[in-house]
């Protein structure tokens, strides 16, 4: 695929800056954005993780991806036979970093995955576009502005994420899936009329 398609071309072309955090990061193009040719011309745009929480005190990017697979290592990507538990506590250190930063308030956290785990769906996935949609995969939606324990059973995907970010910062729809991908309803998640909520810390600092 080329890297022109991705939403990360997008950004850089609008002059939207966006950053690419990979746990264990060794250089080079990571994967699996490998699969986008031409990637390795925005090598400047990929860093560790270590580099997202300097960048919390600091410069941040408008668009940041943290990712636990990739690097060196692959010990907290959620797949066996690794601990999930160990990868949702590094996890929960990401949210505080953000929590714990000037980012807070205008910052809202995508967490989602690549695949159902290998779990049985006993609903049949909507066919909403020509390629239809897999099975259901978690997301959570933490921001100070989301709405506190509130379910979203709009059908969103992983189109909706990118259509998110193109709604956000007033840029064209990537694709006509993107388009259709229904982000007012991932916007429903959110409750714009109020003020951000205080930041809530799982790990306070020492």
């Amino acid at each position: 695929v080329p890297f022109n398609e991705t939403l990360m071309y997008q950004l850089s072309e609008y002059n939207v800056s966006w950053g690419y955090y990979v746990y264990g990061y060794g250089g080079g193009g990571p994967w699996p954005l490998t699969a986008f040719a031409g990637s390795d011309a925005y090598a400047s745009h990929f860093h560790t993780l270590t580099d997202f929480y300097a960048q919390l005190h600091g410069d941040l990017p408008a668009v940041s991806w943290v990712m636990f697979l990739g690097g060196n290592t692959s010990e907290y990507d959620m797949h066996p036979p690794y601990n999930v538990t160990a990868a949702a506590s590094k996890l929960v250190q990401v949210v505080d970093a953000v929590m714990n930063s000037g980012y807070a308030e205008s910052t809202a956290v995508f967490f989602t995955f690549d695949e159902g785990g290998g779990y049985y769906d006993q609903v049949v996935p909507p066919k909403i576009n020509p390629y239809g949609l897999g099975q259901r995969i978690p997301l959570l939606i933490i921001s100070l502005l989301a709405r506190e324990g509130w379910v979203d059973n709009n059908t969103l995907s992983g189109y909706s994420l990118i259509g998110f970010v193109d709604y956000n910062w007033h840029l064209p729809w990537l694709t006509p899936l993107v388009a259709d991908s229904d982000v007012p309803g991932l916007l429903s998640a959110f409750n714009f009329s109020s003020p951000p909520r205080p930041p809530l810390i799982l790990t306070p600092e020492n």
